[in-house]
């Protein structure tokens, strides 16, 4: 038997023996990642010759945060993130992991982050430019942009999205122009290269993280569901890739998809997540298609959106024998209602 294979072994044990308490994969992904991001953290410090306690991980961080500005250096973006973001989980995942839960796309985002942090403080020489390459593409246009991820290696654009998507997880706030444009190159990455391997592997980095989480449905105002629907344009022609819908099925993200379909604002909005749901439908079983009818019946910005209503007629009449049929008649009389 291999090395890999043993290891292999010894960590498909370890799930079974979390199943039994409670504890699944992600749990494993999480704690392993938060104990590794101490790990470095440490590291750093002794390489620094700063002398290290039995101390917890928040003042680990702070003497690092601290060590950068003695040195007239400021501190990485992505240690300052961290230090914010996992301060809860952290103990709760080490000592209640029975009683907390993450998602897969909050497990991949903690994996992603780690591995960003080890870029930062310990860069392979062939990513130790990754820093000074995302700084420079915050700053490109369009063209720019597009010419970039035609060009560039998969392997440094998929560093530079490890750091995009650190940083994005981390945003204090959906407020200003600047982070629109800024969240909307994420998702142009995989939109403006037609290459298939290089969307797959984006896809299971940057949709795994909003699709994961409830980036695009919880909004608390107008400018957040701009953003949000500044995304979801991306997203609707990413799923016009049977690829890419073959990918949110086997991940299990299609009632992720219902959800935001279901949180249309506007008539645009409407438009757009009407689209997503529908592009989606023949993945879905007999209750996600029921779903999409109750949502467009109790939702008005649905129904009476006039891109949205043929889309709905033709899916009601594709799908009508798998549908509640007293449902889907109510709703085929409103739409027609709703037309004229």
């Amino acid at each position: 038997m291999s090395i890999r294979q043993a290891t292999q072994e010894e960590i498909d044990q370890l799930i079974q023996i979390g199943k039994r308490v409670g504890l699944d994969p992600q749990w494993l992904s999480g704690v392993v990642a938060l104990t590794m991001q101490e790990i470095i953290i440490k590291k750093k410090l002794e390489d620094f010759g700063i002398q290290i306690g039995d101390e917890e991980f928040q003042k680990y961080a702070a003497k690092l945060e601290a060590e950068y500005k003695a040195r007239g250096e400021a501190p990485p973006s992505i240690l300052l993130s961290i230090i914010r973001a996992y301060r809860h989980i952290r103990a709760q995942l080490v000592h209640e992991g029975h009683h907390s839960k993450i998602g897969e796309g909050e497990a991949k985002a903690l994996v992603t982050n780690t591995l960003a942090l080890l870029d930062i403080l310990y860069p392979l020489p062939s990513v130790g430019l990754i820093p000074d390459k995302l700084q420079q593409l915050k700053a490109m246009d369009d063209n720019d942009l597009k010419r970039y991820t035609e060009e560039a290696e998969l392997d440094e654009i998929e560093a530079v999205i490890s750091l995009l998507m650190a940083e994005f997880k981390e945003l204090p706030s959906w407020c200003s122009s600047d982070d629109i444009r800024y969240l909307e190159r994420i998702l142009s990455f995989t939109v403006y290269r037609n290459d298939k391997e290089f969307r797959i592997k984006l896809a299971e980095n940057i949709l795994s993280t909003l699709l994961g989480s409830d980036i695009l449905t919880n909004s608390q105002s107008i400018q957040d569901r701009k953003i949000q629907d500044s995304l979801i344009s991306n997203l609707v022609k990413l799923l016009e890739l049977k690829y890419i819908q073959d990918w949110i099925f086997r991940k299990g993200y299609i009632d992720s998809l219902i959800d935001i379909y279901g949180g249309s604002w506007s008539f645009d909005s409407a438009a757009m997540r009407t689209k997503i749901a529908i592009s989606l439908a023949p993945y879905m079983n007999n209750d996600q298609l029921n779903r999409v009818i109750d949502i467009a019946l109790s939702h008005e910005q649905i129904h009476f959106c006039f891109k949205a209503q043929d889309l709905l007629t033709n899916f009601i009449k594709q799908y009508y024998e798998k549908l509640n049929n007293t449902k889907a008649e109510e709703l085929l009389e409103l739409l027609e209602r709703s037309a004229s």
